[in-house]
């Protein structure tokens, strides 16, 4: 008599490759942040970066391009105010240089001049 069991841990055959190997990732990800940087393009969702950078801020430069937010950056540079050089120039908002300004000075050099200019190069 064959035993029958439902285990959880093991995906069913008739999940797809990229549904499994974006749930593997996810949980390396999770375990270990800086894990990121090994990620394959095609596999970093929003999910998974944005549980990368709030446990690294740095880890932005690892993010895809696409996949930088105005939400995924502020995150990051909440966590790390060194992040800003990773963030767009668009997005380099009032608010999220407040945020880098705030934890400090140093990375005023990625500040946009015209944010310079209205704060008064202090």
């Amino acid at each position: 008599m064959r035993k029958t069991t439902t285990d959880d841990s093991c995906p069913p055959r008739s999940v797809s490759n990229d549904l499994r190997e974006t749930t593997i990732v996810e949980i390396v990800v999770e375990k270990d942040a800086n894990s990121l940087r090994f990620v394959p393009e095609q596999l970093k969702t929003e999910k998974i970066c944005k549980q990368s950078v709030k446990k690294d801020g740095l880890l932005l430069k690892y993010v895809p391009e696409e996949l930088r937010t105005e939400e995924i950056c502020k995150i990051a540079v909440e966590n790390n105010a060194e992040a800003l050089q990773y963030v767009p120039e668009a997005l380099r908002t009032e608010k999220i240089c407040k945020i880098a300004m705030r934890q400090s000075k140093k990375f005023w050099e990625y500040v946009p001049t015209e944010l310079k200019r209205t704060w008064g190069e202090s």
